[in-house]
């Protein structure tokens, strides 16, 4: 008759058990440290994680308004400026570990700015019309993606329309972009429903997508600068006076050639 080996006590399972569970708290907030850690240490990646695009762009030019080429002296002297920020702002996130994500490589994200605006009526923040989403949807038809994110979060120093309204100007949005890609030759997935993820994660997504699309805004800014002409934007003055109708010429990124204006309702 053979020698039975005897099976571990369950006290040695519930052991690794239990050691495996701190194992992984302490992971987890190694990593939050990290993070944190990382937030404190630069004041570039602070505002961008904060969601604070001017800080970066601040921190990047020296005035926080410059990404809206209003406050520039000539169209030129913006599309320059720009240019040559690109390595330093590329420097700054690679040292921070913010890095292309590449799951998203596929997917055109749209950043919606939707949460104090449009509500408190920023002049430098207007709903854009369907015009702009049809231009938009002549890239996304140009492009390899096949997906379409629409990213929003509405925490942002938020106005009490934005639980209910900003979902809703992402619906129409999406709808929008599906009847003017209806025809395409490869089918685009365009959900209703945006999505909010954490800041870093939203950079991370936004550098590693195939197609970056502002609505306006700061925060997408410094991520899409980086990604050339794969990054999509309104003429980002706003209502503010525009100094060069050829600016969107100039830029190295993809600038709609119509300035900016907001439509009586959500339904124009």
């Amino acid at each position: 008759m053979g020698t039975q080996i005897a099976s571990p006590p369950i006290a040695l399972y519930l052991a690794v058990a239990v050691l495996f569970v701190i194992g992984i708290e302490i992971l987890a907030y190694a990593t939050y440290r990290r993070c944190e850690s990382v937030a404190h240490e630069s004041t570039f990646v602070q505002g961008t994680l904060r969601g604070s695009g001017n800080i970066a762009i601040e921190s990047l030019v020296g005035d926080e308004r410059l990404w809206n080429p209003a406050y520039s002296k000539s169209g030129s002297e913006y599309a320059v400026m720009w240019r040559q920020a690109v390595p330093s702002a590329k420097a700054r996130l690679q040292r921070q570990g913010i890095h292309p994500c590449a799951s998203v490589r596929n997917a055109a994200i749209v950043h919606l700015r939707c949460s104090d605006v449009p509500f408190n009526g920023h002049p430098e923040y207007p709903l854009l019309p369907r015009a702009y989403y049809e231009y938009v949807a002549g890239h996304i038809r140009a492009s390899n993606v096949c997906r379409v994110i629409i990213l929003n979060c509405t925490g942002h120093k938020t106005h009490p329309r934005a639980e209910i309204e900003c979902p809703q100007i992402a619906r129409k949005i999406a709808g929008w972009l599906r009847v003017a890609l209806k025809d395409t030759e490869r089918p685009i997935d365009i959900p209703d429903e945006p999505v909010c993820a954490p800041m870093r994660s939203s950079i991370n997504q936004m550098l590693g997508c195939g197609l970056l699309i502002s609505t306006g805004g700061s925060f997408s800014f410094v991520p899409g600068i980086l990604k050339g002409t794969a990054f999509v934007t309104p003429s980002l003055c706003g209502k503010k006076e525009p100094n060069d109708p050829d600016t969107h010429a100039k830029v190295h990124w993809t600038m709609w050639p119509r300035f900016d204006f907001v439509h009586g309702s959500l339904y124009d």
